[in-house]
């Protein structure tokens, strides 16, 4: 029987391949296959080409640009030199068109023209301002220009480019490249000064009139030598063609068998699938429910103690599916009190009328594979009961719910966050519009004593109480500064910092800062540390936790730490630390200051950083909120740990400037 149909099988293989060679038109393959190759082929050599010009287009650019900043490199040194040709006074003399006599400026214009000449410029010469024109004081001139004038001193620049302008404007360094009927030059403007502070401009030009006929001789160049290199490749695109239609050839004849070959076992499988189709239908429907829903199947025989757990959840868990086929084993997973809640469900003795079926539901914390933990609900209800109504067998559905318990968790924490922000910045608003008009006053009074000390003779017997005045005026002036940097007025000036630099030379200082009967000890990375903030802001933080930690030791022996480090910060740690801006992960410079005093309590704690708050008699309560407000403007964070009688740690973190952790070899090399 299997010989039969193994036989029938074959000769209907036989026949089907058969009528395919029969159908089958190889001229018509090849009609078909070889005119969108050869458009594909001409294609593909219009891309090679353009890339080719391309290519060499920015090879010979790029040789450009590497001669043109060889050629500034050239026009700064000149520049900067001829400063020094000429007398150091020379532009304090030069201002007007009679202060320098023919002898002197023959003398220098000769000098800076055999430079010129010798170092191959076609012009140097230094240009000043006068009644808003610009003049010649130190050129150099060509022959045909030294015949036409006796002196070419405080000669007039009518056509003076405006970047020459913009560079005496800014003081910043212009370059420019400019043709006129003399040629096509590229020039620097160098801003000077005079040993009086007057501004002028050391100018040189250098001829570059040859560069573009390099550039198109470079490209050139590069172009020949890629169509050189293109020309070896032909014998090997005419071997890769030969291959190609032998190649070819066999695949026609493979595709023949293929196709038919496909749709005899098409059929063979369509009828297999047609069979199992009525015997799966139902379970993917029910799959499909469960999985549009997020839910896994929950099945537990209280008698056996055997569990089946649906996929989801098993993979939620990191579990291979079937895995976990045990309630014990599913259950040691859960916190106790859910671990309780599941053993007297299994117990229950109350007993359920026929027809009904007691229902449960349950959110379970349970952890998984990797040490973490998921949230999963459990609703169920008993499918088989006892003669005296206790459950046999519990069936239901589980469903994660650790997105829904993270985002409402999340929710509540932003809004604490938007409340908490609100506040503060409320605050700040209010702290720094009193510290601004405060400010304004006090400088009013300042200005009014001082004008009081100037014009009071020495032995005024009232000097003294306007001296106390002023002083009196200065320590409001800096409490409405620690206002102000609570606010987040800093002053400008942020710039590269040297943290571990600036906190060795602050120590000093903070020594002072600290009675006898207190320890300091000082802890610094070896590595040099940088980012970007003010010193001086930076220095106002740290000795005012320093000032804290003092006062809370108090007249007790005690002491007082320093450290400074590095570390990494990722987004969960920045998250649950902080509760103002979104803060970037990264380095960050961590500095805490810790010291063995009383601590305080949580309560305390919450308003450590309000404005105005202070357990201290002689305390403002303005140290803290300054500290967090220039965190808040160096885009850090400062944390705070402490409890009742266990002294207390403030930390600060400022984010470090990219690859900014260099060992302190390669700085010194």
């Amino acid at each position: 029987m299997e010989k039969d149909q193994v036989k029938t099988i074959s000769s209907e293989t036989k026949k089907s391949l058969d009528s395919a060679e029969t159908g089958f038109s190889e001229k018509h393959f090849f009609k078909d296959q070889t005119n969108p190759g050869y458009v594909g082929l001409i294609i593909c050599f219009i891309f090679y080409f353009t890339g080719l010009g391309i290519y060499s287009y920015y090879r010979a650019n790029d040789e450009y640009s590497g001669t043109v900043s060889a050629i500034d490199k050239r026009l700064l040194l000149a520049a900067s030199s001829l400063q020094h040709m000429l007398p150091e006074d020379f532009h304090d003399r030069a201002v007007a068109p009679d202060s320098i006599d023919k002898g002197e400026e023959l003398l220098l214009r000769r000098r800076i023209s055999r430079f010129a000449r010798e170092s191959e410029f076609k012009y140097l010469y230094t240009l000043v301002k006068w009644n808003d024109k610009f003049y010649f004081t130190a050129p150099t001139v060509t022959p045909e220009e030294e015949k036409e004038r006796d002196t070419w001193y405080f000669y007039p620049y009518d056509t003076i480019p405006d970047i020459f302008v913009d560079a005496y404007r800014t003081g910043q360094i212009r370059y420019v490249t400019y043709s006129d009927q003399w040629g096509e030059f590229r020039s620097i403007a160098l801003p000077l000064k005079s040993p009086a502070g007057r501004v002028y401009l050391s100018c040189a030009d250098y001829e570059i009139t040859y560069l573009k006929r390099l550039f198109v001789q470079s490209w050139l160049h590069s172009l020949f030598t890629a169509f050189y290199l293109t020309l070896l490749t032909i014998p090997f695109l005419f071997l890769f063609r030969q291959v190609a239609v032998k190649l070819s050839n066999a695949n026609i004849e493979m595709w023949k068998y293929k196709e038919n070959l496909e749709d005899l076992v098409s059929e063979r499988t369509q009828s297999i699938k047609s069979m199992a189709w009525e015997l799966t239908v139902s379970q993917e429907r029910l799959d499909l429910a469960l999985s549009g829903a997020k839910l896994s199947l929950f099945d537990w025989d209280i008698s056996s103690g055997s569990l089946i757990l649906g996929p989801l959840i098993a993979k939620s868990l990191g579990l291979q599916e079937n895995s976990m086929d045990r309630m014990e084993d599913y259950t040691s997973r859960m916190e106790e009190e859910d671990r309780i809640f599941f053993e007297r469900l299994s117990r229950t003795s109350q007993r359920i009328e026929k027809g009904e079926r007691g229902f449960f539901s349950r959110t379970t914390k349970i952890k998984n594979d990797d040490g973490g933990f998921r949230w999963l609900n459990h609703q169920g209800s008993f499918l088989e009961l006892d003669s005296i109504g206790r459950p046999q067998r519990i069936i239901g559905v589980v469903k994660d719910v650790t997105l829904e318990r993270e985002a409402d968790a999340e929710r509540k924490r932003n809004e604490r966050k938007v409340i908490q922000a609100r506040r503060f910045e409320s605050l700040g608003r209010m702290a720094g519009g009193i510290a601004h008009d405060f400010n304004n006053l006090l400088m009013v009074i300042l200005g009014n004593v001082d004008l009081c000390l100037f014009s009071m003779p020495e032995d005024s017997p009232y000097r003294e109480n306007v001296q106390g005045i002023r002083d009196a005026t200065l320590k409001a002036s800096h409490l409405s500064g620690q206002m102000r940097l609570y606010s987040g007025d800093h002053p400008a000036g942020f710039q590269c910092t040297n943290l571990k630099i600036l906190l060795e030379e602050m120590i000093g200082s903070l020594r002072e800062l600290l009675p006898a009967h207190i320890g300091f000890r000082v802890t610094l990375q070896s590595d040099e540390v940088y980012l970007n903030g003010n010193s001086t802001t930076i220095t106002t933080a740290i000795q005012n936790l320093i000032i804290n930690a003092v006062e809370a030791i108090g007249d007790s022996s005690g002491a007082i730490a320093l450290n400074m480090k590095t570390r990494f910060c990722d987004h969960e740690f920045l998250r649950r630390e902080w509760d103002f801006a979104e803060l970037q992960p990264g380095d960050y410079a961590e500095i805490s200051i810790i010291d063995n005093g009383p601590g305080m309590d949580s309560e305390t704690g919450k308003r450590l950083f309000e404005p105005f708050f202070t357990t201290k008699f002689p305390g403002r309560g303005l140290g803290l909120p300054a500290v967090h407000g220039i965190m808040r403007v160096h885009r850090g964070l400062v944390v705070f740990n402490s409890s009742s009688g266990n002294g207390a740690s403030f930390t600060l973190f400022f984010p470090l400037m990219q690859s900014s952790v260099v060992s302190r070899t390669t700085v010194m090399n």
